[in-house]
């Protein structure tokens, strides 16, 4: 999926209680399940990628375009 145009790009905020190795790569599987692409891991967040087309399918909606105003890329 890497260079996909118009991908959608997620920032997963884990739960206190979920900020561990086995919770973190509880919620990479699960990403990885729904077509997601894992691009990063932190201490509490996992960073991702999605088509439109996946993000569609586990959200019902793409989300709305991000102006570089609300920190979107230019």
């Amino acid at each position: 999926m890497s260079g996909t145009s118009g991908e959608i790009r997620l920032q997963i905020l884990l739960r206190a209680d979920a900020r561990n190795p086995s919770g973190l790569e509880e919620v990479q599987a699960a990403l990885r399940a729904l077509h997601f692409e894992v691009t990063g891991v932190g201490s509490a967040t996992v960073s991702a990628r999605a088509t439109p087309e996946a993000f569609t399918e586990v959200f019902g909606s793409t989300p709305p375009p991000v102006r570089a105003s609300q920190g979107g890329e230019t």
